[in-house]
């Protein structure tokens, strides 16, 4: 007998092991049901009935439609869900369709006879056109579980340019450029403008526009347009050597878009252009980099002039900016065989000079060297300046 007690021993010990394990997981399983969330993953609140009664959760619209936004508006919209059942109603923000959407509960218990209100909000931000969103919100109902509430419409721009930016991409020095475009309106108000005005006051002079309404059959050519305007810009000459930008600020009768801004950027090209280590042609720019204050820089580029000017053409500095940059023009010399001459141009910034960004991004001015040229059809040329002085 003394030699079966210990396998007794081992089965009593097993036995009471297995039930202990199931206790344990039977637990788990109770405490982990309740509002669980994880990613891609959402369970429903534990459902409940009683002696006393059960929740009932109702909507009475569980889809609303904005109808046409304008981008800039808030997608906003407050479902109602009540609480028509003998117990209380408990509800939880669950899993939506997009980042772009939201849901907030405004009571996460609900006693019978009340009810709440649920706030989805929808980011209009980068979205254009049809759109459906949705976000789920979970209850204690056993026959309705999870509540889906979703929004729709369609986002449109109150008033959109065409094109969305005016690019004239080479005009000629001495010669005016014109370019044409249209504001269209899609509110049921057909659009009007008040006013209009260039932003760049420097160089606001050169640039005018003339404005008419759109006729019917230009209208079809932009679904659903109530109205709109046809646009002609008009660069007169005078305007610096190299890249220019502008904006187009006009004032129209909608609330919504009471101001659109229409960039403009082109180059005005001749016979003289810029020829360095990092030049950026596109934007008239030459990218200096980052340097210490301690140590300064020196960069040479040269001035490119065509021998049919070269003997109208005087380079001379205008103004720079910032104010210690210190700029030195050198003799003209032929380019060998080819009809052109080139004018070093030595940029210079002093040991000791003030630190600072100039890169020309985030609000930073970029710096930059306005030339004389002596020439009438092309009497400045601009070069813009990108750098950092670290202290």
């Amino acid at each position: 007998m003394k030699r079966n007690l210990p396998f007794i021993a081992k089965i009593a010990a097993a036995g009471f092991l297995g039930m202990v394990v199931g206790v344990i997981s039977g637990a788990s399983e109770f405490l982990l049901w309740p509002a669980i969330k994880q990613t891609g993953t959402v369970f429903p609140l534990q459902t409940e009935t009683s002696a006393l009664g059960e929740p009932k959760a109702v909507v009475d619209s569980s889809v609303f439609d904005f109808g046409v936004l304008d981008e800039h508006a808030a997608g906003e919209h407050q479902f109602i869900i009540r609480n028509e059942g003998t117990a209380p109603l408990r509800l939880e923000e669950g899993s939506t369709t997009c980042r772009c959407t939201s849901s907030l509960v405004g009571r996460k218990e609900i006693r019978p006879g009340e009810e709440t209100v649920v706030t989805v909000k929808f980011d209009l931000k980068g979205y254009s056109g049809p759109y459906s969103q949705s976000v789920t919100i979970l209850t204690n109902d056993r026959r309705n579980p999870r509540i889906v509430l979703s929004v729709r419409g369609k986002v449109t721009k109150a008033v959109q340019a065409v094109p969305s930016e005016i690019v004239l991409t080479r005009v000629a020095a001495g010669q005016p450029a014109v370019a044409e475009f249209r504001l269209v309106g899609y509110r049921p108000t057909p659009l009007s403008i008040s006013s209009w005005s260039f932003e760049d006051s420097s160089t606001a002079e050169y640039f005018s526009v003339e404005f008419r309404p759109l006729q019917a059959a230009e209208l079809e050519q932009h679904e659903g347009a109530s109205g709109g305007v046809s646009g002609v810009l008009t660069i007169r000459p005078g305007l610096p050597l190299g890249a220019f930008s502008q904006k187009l600020v006009v004032k129209t009768n909608y609330p919504e878009a009471p101001e659109i801004t229409v960039p403009i950027r082109g180059t005005v090209a001749s016979e003289i252009s810029v020829v360095g280590v990092g030049w950026d042609e596109g934007r008239s720019l030459l990218r200096l980099g980052t340097f210490r204050r301690t140590t300064g820089l020196e960069r040479r580029i040269f001035l490119r002039v065509s021998r049919s000017l070269a003997d109208r053409v005087q380079f001379a500095v205008e103004k720079v900016f910032p104010e210690f940059v210190q700029v030195e023009i050198g003799s003209p010399t032929p380019l060998g065989d080819a009809p052109a001459m080139l004018v070093p141009v030595t940029i210079r910034f002093p040991q000791g000079c003030p630190a600072g960004n100039y890169l020309g991004i985030d609000d930073q001015p970029s710096g930059y060297i306005l030339f004389s040229t002596g020439v009438a059809e092309a009497p400045e040329l601009k070069v813009n300046l990108s750098f950092l002085i670290e202290s």
